[in-house]
């Protein structure tokens, strides 16, 4: 693929995230879910801008990372004051896919900036690539939230978090 391409690519797939994201955004009550979906919604945007940026030519965007520590926070702080998570069997195919499709995302950058002789196209590829590594990452979290919530906060990946 040409760097056009990529970045063409790139732009889709982060305004096709932005939408899914959304659209479980408008279905989801629970408060701390929905903390964390506009976290995602607007990391995508980034990313998406990010990628216009240099189509331009500027690298002006920076990339905004979530912090998985701000994730856990918002969980670790619903748990302190007792309130429970809402969850459906909706949500967790939700995630079961958004975790397909972040794993794809990550190879598809690592895969593209392999070839890439333009250094600062292939940097820019691998900090997103890192990122929908994050993205996985609290995708597997939230499945594993959905599928056991009551031990989900003291789970050891999830107190791993920090490290991403």
């Amino acid at each position: 693929m040409e760097i056009k391409e990529i970045i063409e690519f790139a732009k889709k797939a982060e305004l096709d995230g932005k939408a899914l994201y959304e659209g479980e955004l408008a279905k989801t009550e629970d408060p701390g879910i929905r903390k964390i979906l506009k976290m995602l919604i607007e990391a995508e945007e980034n990313h998406y801008d990010y990628f216009d940026s240099l189509d331009d030519g500027d690298n002006g965007v920076e990339i905004q990372s979530i912090s998985l520590k701000g994730v856990k926070n918002v969980f670790q702080e619903m748990k302190d004051k007792g309130e429970k998570i809402i969850t459906s069997p909706d949500h967790l195919s939700f995630y079961e896919n958004i975790l397909g499709i972040e794993e794809k995302a990550e190879k598809f950058y690592r895969d593209a900036s392999e070839n890439l002789l333009e250094q600062n196209v292939k940097n820019a590829l691998l900090k997103i690539a890192d990122e929908e590594h994050r993205h996985a990452v609290m995708a597997k979290s939230f499945i594993d939230m959905i599928r056991n919530p009551s031990q989900w906060v003291e789970n050891a990946e999830f107190n791993n978090m920090d490290d991403y």
